[in-house]
């Protein structure tokens, strides 16, 4: 074997280097949840907000949605995506309320998001269950786009 050749060890030890520092995915991703929210609300007047909470553990965005003007109704959806830090992974639950109501109802099962590492081009990114990869962009458009506030891309 070359000495130039990378083994199946210094291809882990890479990985594993990549994966030790996920907070700039993490700020990214929180980054593009928020000037995602701001083009929806520029755009199409959408009532959108984001938060990271405290801990740098959680992204809230929350989104009302006007009923049939004659019931004077609201939903509030809430996207919360929440990082797992040692598992290297985003669990992501979207939630409603109705104005007339106290009670708050999951949507759906959480979705969940791995955080893997692609040595060859020295990057992090999300996978979905399929193993889709996403950029920060991209998850945070398919997430407040398409799963919190259900419009096409």
């Amino acid at each position: 074997m070359p000495d130039d050749e990378e083994s199946r060890l210094d291809r882990k030890i890479r990985h594993e280097t990549l994966l030790r520092d996920i907070e700039p995915l993490w700020d990214a991703l929180d980054s593009a949840v928020k000037r995602t929210c701001d083009k929806l609300t520029a755009v199409y007047n959408s009532a959108l907000t984001s938060k990271l909470n405290d801990h740098s553990s959680a992204i809230r965005v929350k989104y009302l949605e006007s009923l049939l003007p004659a019931e004077h109704s609201q939903v509030e959806r809430t996207l919360e995506i929440r990082i797992v830090r040692d598992d290297k992974l985003l669990v992501v639950r979207i939630t409603k309320q109705h104005s007339r109501s106290q009670r708050i109802e999951d949507e759906s099962e959480p979705l969940r998001y791995r955080i893997n590492a692609d040595i060859d081009a020295n990057t992090l990114y999300f996978a979905d269950s399929t193993k889709k990869r996403y950029t920060p962009v991209e998850l945070a458009e398919e997430l407040v786009v398409k799963k919190l506030v259900k419009r096409e891309l």
